[in-house]
């Protein structure tokens, strides 16, 4: 998996994480004004989702990724 970070048309910046395959698993949940600002946003989700549990609707946990 990479993360792709590249301008819009409206010359703002998204991030993308796809697989090698070239698939999108997500993208960034906003556009971004500066480069730094998408590689902040791509760090922090890096940090914040690396114990993250799943769960189902009903907020019973499934799964863990350490």
């Amino acid at each position: 998996m990479k993360y792709f970070v590249f301008k819009t048309s409206g010359a703002r910046w998204v991030w993308e994480l796809r697989m090698n395959e070239g698939d999108v698993l997500a993208r960034s949940p906003r556009e971004f004004a500066t480069l730094a600002q998408a590689i902040a946003s791509i760090q922090l989700v890096q940090f914040a989702a690396s114990g993250a549990w799943i769960v189902d609707a009903d907020g019973r946990r499934l799964a863990w990724r350490a």
